[in-house]
């Protein structure tokens, strides 16, 4: 990663990208330097033809190489069958797909990766239904080399943000075509976004927010205008993110506050700086920052192929880990389940152990991260 490259500065990217397409570039450009890689794309593929219906590449990419991938190489590309035959969430690397000696042998390696110094990759799928499927990948250099266990981690942290700024991206598009701008997109999401003027007081925030904010009155408060946790020692942090976020000249804000709610899973808290021009502070009367609220009980489980395949879950590991997540207790999960309860601590010990989380609140943290939002 590069020196100073925090990975909220990608989120905030993404967020922009979402409302601007033209800042895609920009975006995956600073995606493929923290991953430490040459360049990044974003596709979408029918999955009825085999071809990119939505191509976007890093700025520091050929345009000249988007044209040709789209127009060709997509179709011949080995890696695309593979990411087809997983799930959203799903992180692939080279060695999922072909060995050194194929990918030499292989012409979308040969004639199109290999005359632009590109040999190795690391991506993530958004999303495969029946209809599309949505990948983000990096294009590594020989020197580069493989993607690790870091690359890894970090494109599965980003992997939500991208999934949320795709859905967005969609949804500005068709209000486009309906007469529809970026305000509309905001109303209909369903992450909840607080704007803030340059005092940090909130100037406006969509219904999801407010949907958020009163149903967990408990944990989060708008107080005097201003958005509040109750919880002292959080609050504290979030206020520090805030008095960062609205200087313009200020360090990037830096962590992601995870609220725990009882009975309920996390609530996900973002803090992220407007730039001047940014559509966002456009409709916003000039809002200098905004915080995002991700609704964890409202997100989607992690798919099991996920659990099975990254942290080697068994079947029964599995369905007692998105029983958790769905808010059983090991009590109510064992009943449920018509096992015994030294069955289930059995499996919850294996769980814990094979995810590395310390303890129950831990892993239910885990999962609402690498869950894919509604």
């Amino acid at each position: 990663m590069a020196r100073g490259l925090h990975p909220l500065k990608v989120v905030d990217l993404l967020y922009e990208a979402a409302l601007d397409e033209t800042l895609w570039g920009k975006a995956l450009d600073a995606a493929s330097e923290l991953l430490g890689a040459e360049g990044a794309n974003l596709e979408v593929i029918d999955k009825r033809t085999g071809w990119p219906v939505y191509f976007a590449s890093s700025d520091r990419l050929s345009s000249d190489a988007a044209e040709a991938y789209v127009s060709h190489y997509a179709r011949v590309c080995p890696r695309t069958p593979r990411c087809l035959s997983e799930p959203a969430g799903y992180v692939c690397h080279d060695r999922d797909v072909l060995s050194e000696g194929e990918m030499a042998r292989n012409e979308f390696y040969a004639d199109f990766l290999h005359p632009m110094g590109l040999k190795y990759f690391i991506s993530g799928n958004l999303l495969n239904n029946d209809r599309y499927m949505s990948v983000v990948a990096a294009q590594r250099t020989p020197k580069q080399g493989h993607a690790g266990k870091r690359e890894t981690g970090l494109l599965r942290m980003l992997i939500p943000h991208f999934v949320r700024a795709v859905q967005i991206s969609a949804l500005v598009a068709s209000r486009k075509q309906d007469g529809a701008g970026p305000a509309a997109v905001i109303r209909a999401s369903a992450v909840g976004i607080l704007f803030l003027d340059s005092t940090g007081r909130v100037a406006s925030l969509n219904p999801a927010a407010e949907r958020i904010v009163r149903e967990g009155h408990a944990e989060v408060v708008l107080a005097g205008g201003f958005f509040a946790i109750r919880s002292p020692g959080q609050h504290r942090r979030l206020a520090a993110l805030v008095a960062e976020a609205i200087v313009p000249t200020g360090a990037i804000p830096g962590g992601v506050i995870v609220l725990k709610r009882t009975a309920r899973l996390p609530l996900r808290i973002t803090v992220a700086r407007l730039p001047r021009l940014s559509p966002l502070a456009d409709i916003n009367d000039g809002a200098v920052a905004a915080i995002w609220l991700s609704d964890g009980a409202r997100a989607f489980a992690p798919p099991e192929a996920m659990l099975r395949g990254d942290f080697g879950l068994t079947p029964a590991e599995c369905r007692l880990a998105l029983g958790l997540m769905r808010g059983r207790s090991p009590a109510e999960y064992a009943e449920d389940a018509r096992i015994a309860m030294p069955t289930v601590r059995t499996h919850l010990a294996r769980v814990l152990h094979k995810t590395g989380s310390r303890n129950q609140q831990d892993l239910i943290r885990l999962l609402a991260h690498l869950s894919a939002p509604q």
